[in-house]
């Protein structure tokens, strides 16, 4: 068993999550700011996918919690080749016309990280074998109470309308008052209107003597 999870970003707890479909949910304030915990009963390997790209992959000791940071996971740093043509007053080195290359690091992605990704699990070596998928999408506080109400609403269940007689009670009390009359033993079906024999003692004029 692997346990996946995202703290919010703004402190160190964990983000609130809901899944819809294959695709976990996860309300992160500042996803810069965010980190991803693995926890893995046995060793696994996990690879994160953007697109369907790798941007990172590292192996899950067992029983020990692991910890990355989500610019890390999902924009890591890399080394870029800048080629440099004619500019040699503004460099101060290399001969006019001279092809200079400079290499140098950059994350610029860090501040606009993708907020939909991967995590395979796999065992044994890499690539290894399938073992498991986490779909995230990371949702603001905005977005998230937006998605989650939709999500809540989607699943309640639709309440029965009520059906009214003409005296505004529901039929179900209707039905559960209906009895029989002491004096005719026959049907009541509304108890306000008496029994339904019109040749019962109990209706008509003569019932109006008796009381």
């Amino acid at each position: 068993m692997i346990t996946v999870k995202i703290t919010r970003g703004s402190d160190t707890q964990l983000a609130e999550e809901f899944i819809e479909g294959i695709t976990t949910y996860a309300r992160v304030s500042n996803p810069n700011a965010a980190v991803l915990q693995v926890l893995a009963e046995e060793p696994c390997l996990i690879v994160v996918l953007v697109d369907g790209e790798e941007t990172f992959r590292s192996q899950i000791p067992a029983a020990q919690r692991k910890e990355f940071a989500l610019p890390a996971v999902l924009a890591p740093s890399r080394l870029k080749t800048m080629a440099l043509s004619g500019f040699r007053a503004l460099l101060n080195f290399g001969a006019e016309g001279e092809k200079v290359e400079r290499r140098y690091r950059v994350n610029d992605a860090a501040q606009n990280l993708p907020s939909a990704f991967t995590i395979e699990v796999r065992k044994g070596k890499y690539p290894g074998t399938l073992a498991g998928t986490f779909k995230y999408d990371l949702l603001s506080d905005v977005e998230f109470d937006r998605r989650f109400n939709g999500f809540i609403s989607a699943r309640a269940p639709e309440e029965p309308k009520p059906v009214f007689t003409r005296d505004a009670r529901p039929v179900q009390a209707v039905l559960g008052s209906q009895s029989r009359c002491t004096g005719c033993g026959g049907e009541i079906t509304d108890p306000v209107m008496g029994c339904d024999n019109p040749k019962c003692s109990t209706t008509g004029p003569d019932s109006l003597k008796k009381k």
